[in-house]
């Protein structure tokens, strides 16, 4: 430690006479890298000295090295001296060392015990770290936040950082700075009783700085090792550990660490009720504390002193070390106290010689303004006059030239004025024109499309006669021959097959001719629309005992399920078509024993009804063809039986009058479902 401070001593010698800018520099940076280590007092006071003269990256950086030695001596001074350092980095323009003098601050707010302003200079610090890719960094402010989190007893948020610390320090290949972080982490384990996971950590630390010279980091680490296998209450695994960390604090002449060490060598042996050992090694921990000045090491030595001699039953003595306890713990927490209300009277006297110095600097900045504004004034004066002397004689030639430009420019707008009269006259005609024209292209697209419409019609009309009407009809006529020849034979249950096929061939007619009929009718405009007030369940009971044989012969079953009320406005023949064809659709595509549902729901002063089948179903390309009438197609039912597509084309015309809209929905293999809409007014 003494030849430590020598070389420091050294070096502050070297800074304060060397004249050359470069070896300032580098005698500077060993300056800094040593402030990792806590300066003696007379080295604290010496940087402050080097500042006076020092240029402002050496003032950045003496007062960085000051924040980070005041942590441990006066940390409202070291948190001071890191806003300074955090302003002049500001004015430098140095993200750098902006993130280092807020770490620094936030280390002087934990040893204030200001933890949540300690957070917010971490978490600054780290921001600017990332943003300027200094890993390193941000991983310092990372672990410095789990320390935090870990004293206040968060363990989650703790672990949490401590594992995003080791991350990073882990890609910088960072073995010591690793080792630290992983030792903080092997504590916070040990506070969670994860013994197992805790010793994990710790060995690790051994193995990652066993060939360093951290050999202080390795006394603390053996120390912690013996702490957790004394919680499992493996003495003997404690005692060999406590026994290497011993060996290493006497050869660094550490008397804190032999303190601590032999203090818990006497706290195992008073495990073991070896009370001699344990008095013994007490007493030794007693000793260095004192000669360390370690006063909080002593107040914990002599709590186990008393515990000891309880133990023995000598309670005397255990009364005598337990005042002793008593009084230093209240003499610590006094001068903590004391301390902490010195640091806050050094930061607010500190402050107010700043905001001083900040308020004379003003003043004088503001004396210089003044003076520079009245010469600026007076100079700005002598240009204005200047310049109005040249502007008016500018203005005066500018005048009489725009006299006669004006006069030019006066016949030029008569003249413009006059061709946009015509121009305008010219236009107007065209677009009376142009108008015309895209009048009666308008209505020669209306009559192509209306001539389109009927031409579809006709030829849809002629297919349904020559080819949809004549096959019902050659049924009609093959079923009645064979039907006379085998009435001589006798053959009922022939004549009985043919007579039913000679009726649903019929019946098929019938249909067909009825949808004909309906349909010239309504494209002829000879079907009125005559809507009236009608109970739709009366007119669904209709329709379905009118065509329940189809049903009956597929044995399906048809249901009807109105939630609602059944009145509704609408035109009675028109919605007896819709429904005859919907229904008999379905029953076309349903499979033998299958089922129709027929439901409503109220939308919005409109009835919308649902036929539904489990039939067939219909295929997406189909499904857009259904309701065309320049589409031809007819598909066959279950039975064979034909179809001529013109039905589902009546319903959508006959919707569309009321108002209402058609569509289908349908999944192939599962059935489709009709749904229409009525207004119930």
């Amino acid at each position: 430690m003494r030849k430590e401070q020598r070389y420091i001593s050294a070096l502050f010698a070297g800074f304060r006479s060397a004249t050359n800018k470069s070896l300032r520099s580098i005698i500077l940076f060993l300056l800094v890298l040593h402030a990792s280590k806590v300066f003696p007092q007379n080295d604290i006071d010496s940087l402050q000295k080097l500042l006076k003269n020092a240029t402002l990256s050496e003032k950045l950086d003496l007062t960085l090295s000051l924040s980070k030695a005041y942590w441990s001596v006066a940390p409202a001074t070291g948190l001071d001296l890191a806003n300074k350092a955090f302003r002049i980095a500001e004015q430098a323009d140095n993200q750098s060392k902006k993130a280092k003098a807020l770490l620094y601050g936030g280390v002087n707010y934990w040893a204030m015990g200001e933890y949540d302003n300690a957070i917010h200079y971490y978490d600054k610090c780290l921001r600017i770290a990332e943003n300027i890719g200094d890993q390193k960094l941000a991983a310092f402010a990372l672990n410095n936040i789990g320390m935090i989190y870990h004293e206040e007893g968060d363990y989650t948020k703790a672990m949490s950082y401590f594992n995003q610390a080791l991350s990073i320090m882990k890609k910088l290949n960072d073995n010591i700075e690793y080792a630290k972080i992983i030792n903080s982490k092997g504590k916070l384990n040990a506070d969670l009783h994860k013994y197992a996971e805790a010793l994990k950590n710790y060995q690790l630390v051994v193995y990652l700085i066993r060939s360093t010279n951290e050999r202080k980091l390795l006394l603390w680490v053996l120390n912690d090792i013996g702490e957790v296998y004394e919680r499992m209450n493996q003495t003997a695994q404690a005692l060999s550990y406590f026994k290497q960390a011993l060996q290493i604090a006497n050869n660094l002449s550490d008397q804190i660490g032999k303190s601590m060490v032999y203090n818990n060598i006497g706290r195992v042996y008073l495990l073991q009720r070896d009370f001699i050992t344990s008095e013994d090694n007490f007493h030794r921990a007693a000793s260095f504390a004192r000669s360390a000045k370690a006063n909080d090491r002593l107040m914990t030595v002599m709590q186990n002193l008393s515990e000891l001699y309880s133990q023995k039953g000598d309670y005397k003595q255990s009364l005598k070390y337990f005042r002793l306890y008593k009084n230093m713990s209240d003499s610590i927490y006094s001068e903590k106290k004391i301390k902490n209300i010195i640091n806050l009277q050094t930061r607010y006297e500190t402050e107010a010689k700043e905001k001083k110095i900040e308020l004379l600097r003003k003043d004088s900045e503001l004396n210089h303004l003044r003076i520079s504004q009245q010469d600026s004034f007076r100079n700005l004066l002598l240009a204005l006059l200047l310049v109005i002397m040249i502007l008016t004689v500018i203005i005066y030639n500018r005048l009489q030239l725009k006299k006669k430009a004006n006069k030019l420019l006066a016949a030029k707008n008569a003249m413009i004025e006059k061709q946009k009269t015509e121009l305008a006259e010219v236009m107007l005609h065209l677009q009376q024109t142009n108008a015309k024209l895209e009048e009666q292209k308008r209505e020669i697209q209306e009559q192509v499309e209306v001539t389109r419409e009927a031409i579809n019609t006709k030829d849809r009309f002629f297919s349904i006669i020559a080819h949809d009407l004549r096959s019902p009809f050659n049924s009609i006529l093959g079923f009645g021959s064979l039907l006379i020849e085998h009435i001589q034979d006798r053959n009922y249950e022939e004549i009985e097959e043919y007579a039913i096929h000679m009726q649903r061939s019929s019946q098929r007619a019938f249909d067909l001719l009825k949808n004909l009929l309906e349909w010239s009718r309504s494209q002829t405009g000879r079907m009125e629309f005559k809507p009236e007030l009608l109970d739709i369940k009366s007119i669904i009971n209709e329709v379905v005992e009118l065509i329940n044989d189809s049903a009956q012969q597929k044995s399906i079953t048809i249901l009807c399920d109105l939630q609602h009320t059944t009145i509704l406005f609408a035109d009675r023949a028109m919605l007896s078509t819709i429904l005859r064809n919907l229904i008999s659709n379905a029953i076309k595509f349903t499979r033998q024993g299958g089922k129709i549902d027929i439901s409503s729901e109220f939308k919005q002063n409109q009835l919308m009804l649902s036929i539904s089948d489990d039939g067939v179903g219909i295929n997406e390309d189909v499904i857009e063809k259904l309701f065309r009438i320049e589409e031809s197609f007819s598909t066959l039912g279950t039975l064979n039986e034909k179809g001529t597509g013109l039905g589902l084309i009546l319903c959508k015309e006959f919707v569309e009058k009321h108002g209402g809209e058609i569509w289908v929905e349908s999944v192939v293999g599962k059935g489709s479902k009709f749904h229409f809409t009525l207004p119930m007014k």
